[in-house]
């Protein structure tokens, strides 16, 4: 590698043996490409991004938000978010924007604490098997952190976490943000996300990405897709692509099984379609959590 770090792009930092030496599909790739204003590799991965975005052209400029709805196995973690927040943490220059004594956090934050360290696994392996970041740790990485020499740290957390806010955040990462309602309050995605943005609004370039197979028609995700899917918006990319799409080694015969076994499952799971059967009411945990043992209303008792 000969490239100064600061140089280095999305793609180099993914692909480069010295640095995490991963293979990226095409549409995993045109996805990286676009959401940091790269020129396109090919024609098909303008073909693609149209297909995945609803848009007609290529973007001119990069995006502080991406939101990617994608099915299971399609490389959501290994191959976009993680990649990003270590990218973003250990190249991105953030560190001129600090105040003498502060460092900025990169938030990654997961459905639960099992989410937590998987994706804490795929950040701590970037810095402890590429020599090159390895020299940019201060110190060896703690249970849930990673911090560097340039003052920017990596904290990973599940969404029952009761705040972010007071931290100076360049951007941030929130996984499997569709099913967060499920274990954490019932407005966590969007308390989370505004506090990320807020630690955001001190730096110049900012990249919060957000990553989900979807579920009910509510919530962050949704809002998103809603809003942004299809539209020329310049703050938010949303991309939606079915699981063996963005993952060509998943074999359709094995994905056939899972369609016969649960079409309804399969549609949100594998082929990134929002749930059409639960937009209507209230998640069984929820109505659970809000009932109170041995309690009756007066019009119970009368009857």
């Amino acid at each position: 590698m000969t490239k100064r770090t600061d140089q280095i792009s999305i793609i180099d930092y993914l692909t480069d043996p010295q640095l995490l030496g991963l293979t990226v599909s095409e549409p995993q790739e045109t996805l990286l490409r676009a959401g940091f204003g790269l020129p396109p590799g090919s024609k098909s991965q303008r073909e693609i991004y149209c297909l995945c975005t609803g848009r007609e052209s290529w973007p001119k400029h990069d995006f502080p938000e991406i939101t990617i709805i994608a099915g299971a196995r399609a490389g959501k973690d290994s191959r976009i978010l993680c990649p990003i927040i270590s990218y973003e943490a250990a190249l991105g220059n953030h560190e001129k924007y600090l105040t003498k004594g502060e460092r900025a956090v990169f938030p990654l934050v997961a459905q639960d604490q099992r989410g937590t360290r998987i994706a804490f696994g795929y950040l701590k392996s970037h810095f402890e098997d590429s020599p090159l970041l390895k020299s940019m740790l201060e110190d060896e990485p703690y249970a849930n952190e990673i911090r560097l020499k340039n003052r920017v740290s990596i904290m990973c957390f599940p969404c029952t976490q009761s705040s972010l806010r007071g931290w100076s955040m360049p951007g941030g990462g929130m996984d499997e943000l569709g099913f967060w309602r499920l274990e954490g309050s019932v407005d966590s995605d969007a308390e989370v996300q505004a506090s990320i943005r807020r630690g955001m609004i001190g730096f110049e370039n900012t990249r919060l990405i957000k990553i989900s197979s979807p579920y009910m028609r509510s919530g962050v995700l949704y809002d998103d897709f809603k809003n942004h899917f299809g539209q020329d918006s310049p703050d938010v990319l949303v991309w939606r692509a079915a699981s063996v799409f963005m993952n060509p080694s998943l074999t359709e015969s094995r994905l056939e099984r899972e369609r016969r076994l649960d079409p309804q499952r399969f549609a949100r799971e594998y082929e990134a379609e929002f749930a059409e059967d639960l937009e209507s009411f209230l998640p069984t945990a929820w109505v659970e959590q809000a009932i109170v043992p041995g309690q009756h209303s007066a019009r119970d008792d009368r009857v």
